[in-house]
C-alpha cells in the first residue's frame, strides 16, 4: 500500500521530499514512517494559518483487504507567522555637523506590504536638523530595497553645545496597505547628534579717542563698544 502525503497549501506548509510516498508492506505495515513538515518562511504578515496535511492511498494498489477504498485522511496543521509590520532604519545613530553635507540612512519595511505605505519624516527638533525627503513611499516593489533618507544640520549663527534630535516617522493617511502598517504610531528611527561649527570669540582693538571696539559672537556676532580705562 503506497500512501501519498501532501500539503493543501504549499505556499504556507511544505512536506520535505515532496511528493512524499510511504510504502507499507506485509513486513512493515505496523512500523511508523516519519513525515517532516516545514513552514514556508515568506515576507508577508498573514498571522497564524491552518493548513490541511493530506494522506491518501495511491491507486491502483495490489492490496485487497480494503485500503483501496479508504478516503483521504486530513490533519489540520497550525503554521505560525514570524513577520510583523515595522519600520527599519539601517543606521540607528547619525552624526551631522552644521555646514556639512548631512548623514544618510536606508529606510525599509520589515515585511511585504500589500499596497503603498506612505511615511512622513521629520526631525523631532526642527531647529536642529532637516530631513530629505520629508515623505517617502514604500511599496510591494521597493519595500526591501528601501529609500535613502538624508538628515542635515541646520547651520545657524549660535554657539551651542552638541545637540541631540531624532529622525521620526509617522504613517500618512494616504497609506493603503492592510497588513498592519496603517496602525503604526509615530516611531523614532534613529538618534541624531548635531555638532556646532560656531566658535565664540571676542576681538578687541584700541581705537582713537579712547574707545575699544569689539566683535562678539560666532562668525559674525554683534558689534560692541566700551570705554577704555
Amino acid at each position: 500500500v503506497i500512501v501519498t502525503v501532501s500539503s493543501a497549501d504549499d505556499t504556507q506548509l511544505g512536506v520535505v521530499d515532496a511528493p512524499l510516498l510511504l510504502t507499507f508492506t506485509p513486513a512493515n505495515w505496523s512500523d511508523d514512517q516519519q513525515v517532516t513538515l516545514v513552514a514556508v518562511d515568506d515576507a508577508t504578515v498573514d498571522g497564524t494559518q491552518t493548513v490541511d496535511l493530506i494522506a491518501a492511498v495511491a491507486l491502483p494498489t495490489a492490496d485487497t483487504t480494503g485500503y483501496a477504498a479508504l478516503p483521504e485522511s486530513v490533519a489540520p496543521i497550525a503554521v505560525y507567522d514570524d513577520d510583523s509590520a515595522a519600520l527599519v532604519s539601517a543606521q540607528l545613530v547619525l552624526e551631522v555637523v552644521e555646514g556639512g553635507s548631512g548623514a544618510t540612512t536606508l529606510l525599509t519595511l520589515s515585511s511585504l506590504p500589500d499596497s503603498d505605505v506612505v511615511l512622513n519624516l521629520t526631525a523631532s527638533d526642527a531647529l536642529a536638523a532637516t530631513v530629505s525627503p520629508s515623505q517617502v513611499h514604500l511599496t510591494p516593489s521597493n519595500w526591501s530595497s528601501g529609500v535613502v533618507v538624508t538628515v542635515t544640520a541646520i547651520d545657524d549663527q549660535a554657539v551651542e553645545d552638541v545637540q541631540w534630535t531624532s529622525l521620526t516617522a509617522s504613517v500618512d493617511a494616504a497609506t493603503t496597505d492592510t497588513t498592519g502598517y496603517a496602525l503604526l504610531t509615530v516611531q523614532t528611527l534613529a538618534e541624531v547628534m548635531v555638532t556646532d561649527n560656531d566658535v565664540g570669540t571676542i576681538l578687541m582693538f584700541q581705537a582713537a579717542g579712547g574707545t575699544v571696539n569689539g566683535n562678539i559672537g560666532g562668525r559674525l556676532g554683534a558689534d560692541a563698544k566700551c570705554a577704555a580705562s
